[in-house]
This record gives structure tokens, C-alpha cells and sequence, in this order.
């Protein structure tokens, strides 16, 4: 199972799971503080112990309320590595293309409101170390990006990750 950080600026902490719909595919959603990721895995390559697929993407997290909130639609699009090292254990490593649409709004009362929006293109590296056993993955990853549309800080985003799959066959 390839998984990756979530792109947002602060330490993200993940609960995921993720299901076969049929050879070579598979559907994920992650929840992640103030909101969700989903995707679609594709292998590419798949071999004993190494492993490479592409796992277009979409995420939407937002807070608010009527009178002051922010929204962001994200649009992932990653190449992923696993390397299974021994038993039970493997690293992740990846290059990602990620654009969000962001925006939010305050309406103060009805002379003082406005909104806006943005959109946002960064490219980013993620990876991280994974312990597995049975369904479940428990794991620590990371991944930092930066803006290729105008100067700003780095993205990033470090923590634990939680994941189960569904039963295979084997099991």
C-alpha cells in the first residue's frame, strides 16, 4: 500500500484505509485534520519487493461559518515508490505535482464583507518508513513542496500514520 503526506503546513496526523477494486487498482481515503483525501492508485510496476504506481488524487478541507470561513480543493497527482525491506517493514518515496484552489470569505455585517480565491501549483517530494502487520499500517511519513507560481515558503507536513485495507485473499 503507497501512501503520501497531505501537503498542509502543519504536522498531520492521518487515519486511513484503502480497499483492491481489482488487479492493479485500488481505492484510498485518509482523514486528516480539517478534512479528506481520496485517490485512485494505479501500479506500474510490481515486483517481490519493489513497487511503483502513479495515485491521481483530490482533497477538500475547509472552517467556517457564516460569517468568516477558508476552503481548499486540492489536485494531487504523485509517483510513488515502495521498497519492502524485511519482514514487515518498507520505505515510501515519491515526487508529486499538487495544485489547490483556496478561498474564504468574512462577512462582518452587510457594508463589511468579501471574499476571494486563489489557485496555488506546487511540486514536492514526500517518503516515509512503515511497519505492517496483517490489514494494518502504522508508519511515520513526511513531505515538503514548494510554490512554483510565485515566492512563498515551503509547504510541508511530518506525523504518524494510521492505515488499515481491506481483507485480501490471502488472508
Amino acid at each position: 500500500m503507497l501512501s503520501r503526506s497531505t501537503g498542509y503546513p502543519l504536522p498531520a496526523v492521518g487515519i486511513g484505509y484503502r480497499a483492491g477494486w481489482k488487479e492493479g487498482m485500488d481505492v484510498g481515503v485518509r482523514l486528516v485534520p480539517l478534512g479528506v483525501h481520496t485517490d485512485i492508485r494505479l501500479a506500474v510496476v510490481t515486483r517481490e519487493r519493489f513497487h511503483l504506481a502513479v495515485s491521481p488524487g483530490i482533497s477538500g478541507s475547509g472552517l467556517g461559518g457564516s460569517s468568516l470561513g477558508w476552503g481548499e480543493l486540492g489536485i494531487h497527482l504523485p509517483v510513488m515508490t515502495e521498497l519492502d525491506l524485511f519482514h514487515r517493514w518498507s520505505l515510501v518515496a515519491g515526487v508529486e505535482s499538487m495544485t489547490f484552489i483556496r478561498g474564504g470569505w468574512l462577512a462582518l455585517n452587510q457594508e463589511t464583507s468579501g471574499a476571494g480565491i486563489r489557485v496555488d501549483e506546487y511540486a514536492g517530494l514526500a517518503g516515509g518508513a512503515y511497519w505492517k502487520r496483517g490489514r494494518w499500517r502504522l508508519g511515520w511519513q513526511a513531505s515538503v513542496a514548494t510554490s512554483l507560481m510565485r515566492p512563498a515558503p515551503a509547504i510541508w507536513s511530518t506525523g504518524p500514520v494510521l492505515g488499515v485495507g481491506a481483507k485480501s485473499e490471502k488472508e
